[in-house]
């Protein structure tokens, strides 16, 4: 049986055309701040990478799709402390937003530029399609 964290790898590879990166799994202690959702993620790929290919040949990685166990904590309390978001602060959109799992599970965008925080999907699986 396939771990429960696979079913968003595998949506986010599809939404990203299968351009992705994982990296080894993360096993360390929880957190309270950081969702079980996202720690089914983090116990198969402890951060998931967007990729391309390079010019010459080969993969780089460009960006992060969701964040390793110790960037979600370090940005989750950063945001927490200076902008007063609540939930676990796990992408971003490469620009002025990121992306926050709230505790009732739906994903909303912070974005910095203007201090504005808006829902963008009901669900992390929801996020990804």
């Amino acid at each position: 049986m396939k771990p429960r964290g696979m079913d968003y790898i595998e949506k986010a590879s599809r939404k990203y055309g299968g351009a992705l990166s994982l990296h080894p799994p993360y096993e360390g202690p929880e957190d309270g701040r950081v969702p079980e959702e996202l720690y089914s993620v983090l116990r198969v790929s402890d951060g998931v990478s967007e990729t391309m290919n390079a010019p010459g040949g080969g993969e780089t990685e460009i960006a992060w799709i969701i964040y390793t166990h110790e960037m979600i904590l370090r940005w989750s309390s950063f945001y927490n402390e200076n902008y007063g978001v609540c939930g676990a602060v796990f992408s971003d959109d490469g620009a002025d937003c990121v992306y926050i799992l709230k505790y009732d599970g739906t994903v909303a965008c912070f974005d910095c530029a203007y201090n504005e925080e808006f829902k963008t999907a009901e669900s992390l699986s929801d996020f990804f399609l």
